[in-house]
């Protein structure tokens, strides 16, 4: 009788194993799984306007959602359907941009929503 109920508790444990490596924690509710475009991961560099001047901004962007501007603070991005919205820590402002990837991922072109203000970066690490 013990050999049996032995025998069941592995065969039960077994399963469970299984079964908790099957799942593909699509449920999960960890924040970082919204910003799913990795090629945005890294820093970049372009030409911005800043109270009325042209001044060089760098952006690093990085896979837990958060981005550092050296010009404009830091903050948090979410990417969704070809939009990146940026909120940024200090005013909480937040700006929605389209994108785009051209040159293999290397340039990256953002339109703000309703403007027709376009920033292109280019991607240096």
């Amino acid at each position: 009788m013990k050999k049996n109920l032995v025998m069941f508790e592995v065969v039960t444990l077994i399963i469970c194993v299984c079964l908790l490596g099957c799942m593909d924690g699509s449920n999960s509710t960890d924040d970082s799984s919204k910003n799913k475009d990795y090629s945005f991961v890294g820093t970049w560099t372009g030409e911005t306007v800043k109270s009325e001047k042209l001044v060089i901004q760098n952006v690093t962007y990085f896979s837990d959602g958060r981005f550092t501007n050296d010009i404009f603070g830091n903050g948090t991005y979410e990417i969704n359907n070809n939009t990146i919205v940026m909120v940024y820590e200090k005013t909480g402002k937040n700006t929605t941009y389209n994108y785009s990837f051209s040159d293999n991922d290397n340039i990256l072109t953002l339109k703000i929503v309703g403007s027709e203000n376009t920033e292109v970066l280019t991607k240096i690490k």
